[in-house]
C-alpha cells in the first residue's frame, strides 16, 4: 500500500476517533429523535409507517433514515443503539469524503481536524437524528458535482437526499443552478445534459410526492402544515427576527465571521468546479433559515450541511492563499488546531448548559429534557389501555417508553393541530398551540401530559395556566413516582379524565 494512501488512511481513523471522543462530551438522544423512533418501530413491528397505529399522519420529515432504524430494529438491534452507531459512522464517512475533496495531504488533514474540533458537528454525531446521514449524502453529491458536473449520479444522490430530509430538493437546484450559469457563461451555452438532469429529477421527485399522497393523504409532510397558516404582520416580524438571532449564534459559535474571507477565496477558486453551488446553497440555507425562524436545537443541527461547506471551501480558501503568499502548504494546518482548541470551549459550555438562548435549546437541556422524559415514559409503561388517548408536550421519549397513543399540543403528529389553527407562537416547530376546547373537541382525550409538573416537593398552586379549564371539563390530578429524574426529582403529576384509570394502579 502506497504511503500516501497509509497516511490519509491514518489520518482519517485518528480524526475519526478524536471525532468520537468529541461528541462522547454530548452523548444524548434529543426528544425530537424517539418521535422517529416510534415510527420505525411501528414500521418494524406493525408495517405501518405511522406515530397512532391506524392514523397515517406523516410527522417526519426523515423517511430514509426512518427506514433504516426500522430495518435495524426488525433484525434485533436496540433503536437507540442502532441511532448513535449510525449517527457517528455516517459522520466519519463524511469526514473521509470531505477529504477526498482535496488532493494534498496537508489540505485533507486540515478539514478533517476541522470537522472533528467542530462543537457542531461533534454535538450532532450524537442526538440520534438523521443529521449526519443527511450531511454524508450532500458531500458526496459535492463531491461527484466537484469531479463530474451535474451528471446522474448526482440526480440520483440529490434525490437519496430528498428521501433522508426535504432539503434535498434545495440541494438539487443549487447544483443544477450552478451548472446552467456556468454553461451560460461559457463558450458552448447551455447543453441538453442540465436539461435531461432537471427532468430526471423532476420525474423521480414527481413519483416520491405521489407516493406520500397514497399513502398518508397529503402532497407535504404534515411538519409543513405545523409551520404554515395565515399570521400577523408581528408574527411574521418575531419568526424572522428570530431566524436572524439564530444565523448569528451560528456564526458566532462555529467562527464563521473569521472564516468568511477564507470561504470567499475559496469560492472564487473553485468557481469553475463546485464554488457556486457552494454558494447557492449556503445562501439558500441562511435566507431559508430566516424565513422560518431557524431552529430550536442548540448548536445549529439545521445548517450542518452549510457549515460543512463553509468550512471545506474555507481551507480551499486557506491553500489558495497560502499559494499566493508562496507558504509551505503544510501550514493551512495551524488554522484548523486553533479553531480546535477554541472549540473545546463552546463543546464544554454547550454540554453543561441546561437552558435556553431566546428559544433556541442548548445540547446540555435538551439531555435532560429528554432523559426526563424518558424516566416518565418507562414509569408508565404498562399502564395504558389500547383505546387511551393522550394529548402530550414533548411526542417523543415519553410515549416511546410508554407506547402511549395520543398527538402532541404542537400537531407534529396531528393533521387536527397542524391543518385546523393558525401558527401564533414564532418558535420553529412550536408555532401552534392547541386550546384545551379544541383538543376536547378533537380528541376527547383521556390523559393531558402537557399540563404536568416535574416535582419533589408537595405542588403550590397550578399545572399550568390551562388546569382550570381541564378541570371544569372533569379531569383530575394524578401522579406517578419516577426514579432517576434530574433534580432529585421524583413525582410526575398530570391531568386525567375522572372517569378514567390507569391499569397500573
Amino acid at each position: 500500500m502506497p504511503k500516501r494512501t497509509i497516511g490519509l488512511l491514518a489520518s482519517w481513523i485518528a480524526t475519526s476517533v478524536l471525532l468520537l471522543v468529541h461528541s462522547l462530551r454530548f452523548n444524548f438522544i434529543t426528544d425530537d429523535a424517539y418521535i422517529s423512533f416510534v415510527y420505525a418501530r411501528n414500521l418494524s413491528e406493525n408495517g405501518e409507517l405511522v406515530f397512532n397505529l391506524g392514523d397515517r399522519v406523516e410527522g417526519v420529515t426523515n423517511f430514509l433514515w426512518t427506514v433504516a432504524l426500522a430495518t435495524a430494529h426488525f433484525v434485533g438491534f436496540n433503536i437507540e443503539t442502532a441511532s448513535l452507531v449510525l449517527a457517528f459512522t455516517f459522520a466519519a464517512l463524511t469526514i473521509r469524503s470531505c477529504m477526498t475533496m482535496f488532493e494534498d495531504f496537508s489540505c485533507q488533514l486540515a478539514i478533517a481536524l476541522i470537522l472533528a474540533s467542530s462543537a457542531s458537528f461533534a454535538c450532532w454525531t450524537s442526538g440520534g437524528l438523521e443529521t449526519m446521514m443527511f450531511a454524508y449524502v450532500v458531500v458526496l453529491s459535492f463531491l461527484r458535482f466537484h469531479n463530474h458536473g451535474n451528471d446522474r449520479w448526482v440526480v440520483a444522490l440529490c434525490l437519496i437526499a430528498t428521501l433522508v430530509r426535504p432539503e434535498g430538493s434545495l440541494l438539487f437546484l443549487c447544483l443544477w443552478g450552478a451548472s446552467v450559469l456556468d454553461a451560460l457563461t461559457s463558450v458552448k451555452g447551455p447543453s441538453l445534459r442540465a436539461l435531461k438532469s432537471l427532468l430526471l429529477y423532476l420525474v423521480l421527485f414527481s413519483i416520491l410526492i405521489a407516493c406520500r399522497k397514497l399513502y398518508f393523504g397529503e402532497w407535504l409532510p404534515n411538519t409543513f402544515f405545523v409551520k404554515a397558516g395565515q399570521s400577523t404582520e408581528l408574527y411574521s416580524r418575531q419568526l424572522s427576527d428570530q431566524g436572524a438571532f439564530y444565523l448569528n449564534q451560528w456564526c458566532e459559535k462555529s467562527f464563521l465571521y473569521y472564516l468568511a474571507p477564507f470561504f470567499a477565496l475559496g469560492i472564487v477558486s473553485q468557481v469553475k468546479r463546485s464554488g457556486l453551488a457552494a454558494l447557492l446553497l449556503v445562501v439558500a440555507y441562511c435566507f431559508y433559515s430566516i424565513r422560518v425562524g431557524g431552529d430550536f436545537m442548540g448548536l445549529h443541527r439545521f445548517m450542518m450541511p452549510a457549515t460543512i461547506l463553509i468550512f471545506v471551501y474555507s481551507v480551499f480558501g486557506m491553500k489558495a492563499l497560502l499559494s499566493l503568499v508562496k507558504w509551505h502548504p503544510a501550514t493551512v494546518v495551524i488554522a484548523p488546531l486553533i479553531f480546535g482548541v477554541s472549540q473545546y470551549s463552546i463543546s464544554a459550555e454547550a454540554a453543561k448548559q441546561k437552558s435556553a438562548d431566546s428559544g433556541i435549546d442548548a445540547p446540555g437541556y435538551l439531555k435532560e429534557y429528554a432523559d426526563d422524559r424518558a424516566a416518565v415514559g418507562k414509569a408508565m409503561e404498562g399502564c395504558f389501555e389500547p383505546e387511551h388517548f393522550s394529548i402530550f408536550g414533548g411526542v417523543g421519549a415519553q410515549p416511546f417508553f410508554s407506547r402511549a397513543q395520543g398527538v402532541d399540543v404542537f400537531g407534529l403528529v396531528s393533521k387536527e393541530v397542524a391543518h385546523k389553527l393558525k401558527p401564533t407562537r414564532p418558535r420553529p416547530g412550536h408555532n401552534k398551540w392547541a386550546p384545551p376546547q379544541f383538543l376536547m373537541d378533537h380528541y376527547d382525550p383521556d390523559f393531558v401530559f402537557h399540563c404536568y409538573r416535574i416535582h419533589r416537593a408537595p405542588i403550590k398552586g397550578r399545572l399550568c395556566g390551562e388546569e382550570g379549564v381541564w378541570n371544569r371539563a372533569g379531569y383530575v390530578r394524578d401522579s406517578v413516582a419516577v426514579s432517576g429524574l434530574s433534580h432529585g426529582n421524583t413525582q410526575y403529576t398530570f391531568l386525567r379524565k375522572k372517569s378514567v384509570e390507569m391499569k397500573c394502579r
